[in-house]
């Protein structure tokens, strides 16, 4: 298959040029020539190593990927790949404020059906949100499973993974017994599980994942920050959630750039007064 190709698979959902093969158990990327005999998401082994073929959309991916699995986890990152690809349901366990949803849409955004719609059924009004986007002839569903699930809108998930459906389904527990109380161990069977490390779990790859979310606002590495800094992004606890150590390192970003001003208080939407609270809590009062 050349990569300029595109095969139909089924309805409107297509597959993509393979672009790369990434090695599952370290996570390198390996770019690919031009002609090709497998097919996005394939495992191949060559020399014994495993490999799995990437589209662009499952490479671009993969940052997102590892940010909420763990980028010490390369093998399950690329399994995880695969099955977003490849369509199959996706059972997400973590607990609240390990990134479930973001890894859901993360997972949408890496398959086929990423220009499809996306309907979020989480919260009081999933089972209305339902109700209305239910005739659409294809989308990606996000399903919230719990005890506040609604029971019509769980049984309306189970009949359509029961059977062939133009929907993609990606649900979220805290706990694997909330999904088999829900769905029943049959449909599961069929799906791929991904479980999340609590964030204060993940103290392998925490300074890899800080310097993930330093990138993207500038050239500030983990390894520069003062001690108290780093000891305020790695301390166990200190952080409920992704998102909120998300917010600490863009905060810790600003200041290490552009110092503790009334400038980067108003880009962090903050008095400046709170800024300086908080940079002399974490040691950057005068970071430069």
């Amino acid at each position: 298959m050349r990569a300029s190709e595109t095969i139909r698979r089924h309805d409107d959902v297509f597959a993509e040029p393979v672009v790369a093969l990434r090695r599952s158990d370290t996570g390198a990327i390996t770019p690919l020539p031009g002609t090709f005999a497998i097919a996005p998401a394939s495992t191949v082994a060559h020399g014994g190593v495993p490999l799995v073929a990437l589209s662009d959309a499952m490479l671009a991916a993969i940052p997102a990927l590892e940010r909420y699995v763990g980028l010490d986890r390369p093998a399950e990152v690329s399994a995880l790949a695969v099955a977003a690809h490849d369509d199959v349901p996706i059972l997400i366990v973590g607990e609240a404020g390990a990134g479930a949803l973001g890894l859901a849409r993360a997972i949408r955004a890496a398959s086929r059906r990423r220009s499809q719609p996306l309907l979020e059924l989480t919260g009081p009004y999933a089972t209305r949100r339902w109700q209305r986007a239910r005739k659409q002839q294809a989308a990606t569903a996000i399903v919230e499973l719990g005890p506040h699930a609604a029971t019509d809108l769980v049984r309306d998930v189970w009949v359509a993974l029961a059977c062939p459906s133009r929907w993609r389904w990606i649900l979220v527990a805290t706990r694997p017994a909330e999904a088999e109380a829900a769905l029943g161990d049959a449909i599961l069977a069929r799906a791929h599980t991904v479980t999340l490390p609590a964030l204060a779990e993940r103290t392998d790859d925490r300074a890899a994942l800080i310097d993930r979310l330093l990138a993207p606002h500038g050239p500030v590495a983990f390894a520069d920050l003062p001690a108290r800094a780093q000891h305020a992004l790695t301390r166990p606890g200190a952080f409920a959630t992704l998102d909120e150590l998300a917010q600490a390192a863009r905060r810790v970003a600003a200041i290490a750039q552009g110092g503790v001003v009334p400038a980067v208080a108003r880009a962090l939407g903050l008095e400046l007064e709170h800024l300086e609270l908080w940079a002399a809590r974490i040691g950057m009062s005068d970071p430069r």
